[in-house]
């Protein structure tokens, strides 16, 4: 979550994040709760919190603290709570961190050998809920990678194996086998109707918000009717809510390429908050700055 922390943090410090990161964050409260310690305690010069990915909801954010919000995105990963089918991909994904030796019950920062067979395997697996099946045809087809036939030895061969690898592997360089594990925990557990009994009433107190909800027709990881039943609720509590589904062939990651017309939805949505809640937009200048330092 963390994306630049530039000063030296004491390794007292650290150790005692890590000790305490491999120990107890479940939910999602907590996590959120861990980004403000972390960005208000930790001596950072920047922090950037992104909804990368299967991360703590932004909706909890909206719907549990106070009205300084005034209007919310939202798109592919978002919904209510998790189906049997996602819990079900997490469970796979925790299980082949759990398998790996190298996982020793959690404890492993002390080791020189990480959980990374494990982790990536875990990767894999969310890869593959990533694209469509028309998108996977497209991208990969039953191409192979690197030879000519089929040589009927364990080994990479087909195109879409090797991308499987290449990403699980590179996962592993960047983030941390029990974060995953608490993270993709926590999503299963959380439940936007559990604490008001109803996905209506948790919607209730936060109606000053102006909402952009966003899905995919090929997403089959957070399908179209997540984002309606949101939406629904919002309705039902007379909300400003403005929804798309938006046609496309890549399933999930959908968000990521489909770049002109989420640029293009977007920039419209925000030009139309900035005039009803009379914010200025950053002229043309600061914002090549801002892409720049991206």
């Amino acid at each position: 979550m963390a994306k630049t922390l530039k000063k030296n943090i004491p390794p007292t410090l650290t150790e005692n994040f890590q000790r305490y990161f491999s120990v107890d964050l479940a939910t999602t409260q907590e996590q959120k709760n861990a980004v403000y310690h972390i960005r208000y305690r930790v001596y950072c010069d920047e922090f950037h919190y992104e909804p990368a990915d299967r991360f703590p909801d932004e909706r909890e954010f909206d719907v549990y603290d106070d009205n300084s919000l005034h209007c919310l995105i939202t798109h592919r990963s978002c919904k209510a709570r998790h189906s049997p089918m996602l819990i079900a991909f997490s469970e796979v994904g925790r299980q082949a961190i759990y398998a790996d030796p190298a996982w020793n019950g959690g404890d492993y920062y002390a080791q020189a050998q990480k959980p990374d067979a494990g982790l990536a395997v875990a990767r894999m697996v969310g890869h593959i809920t990533y694209l469509s099946e028309q998108a996977m045809h497209s991208k990969f087809g039953r191409r192979l990678q690197s030879l000519e036939r089929y040589g009927y030895e364990f080994q990479t061969e087909f195109a879409v194996e090797s991308y499987l690898k290449y990403n699980g592997n590179n996962f592993t360089r960047r983030f941390d086998a029990n974060s995953y594990l608490y993270v993709t925990k926590a999503l299963d557990y959380f439940d936007l109707s559990a604490p008001t009994g109803s996905l209506t009433a948790a919607f209730a107190s936060s109606t000053h918000v102006k909402y952009l909800v966003v899905s995919f027709t090929s997403d089959w990881l957070y399908p179209t009717y997540h984002s309606k039943e949101l939406v629904a609720a919002l309705t039902a509590v007379d909300a400003d809510v403005t929804y798309l589904d938006i046609q496309s062939t890549w399933g999930h990651d959908a968000f990521l390429l489909e770049v002109d017309t989420m640029t293009r939805l977007l920039e419209s949505f925000l030009q139309r908050l900035a005039r009803e809640e009379e914010v200025s937009l950053p002229d043309a200048n600061l914002r090549k700055k801002g892409e720049q330092h991206v």
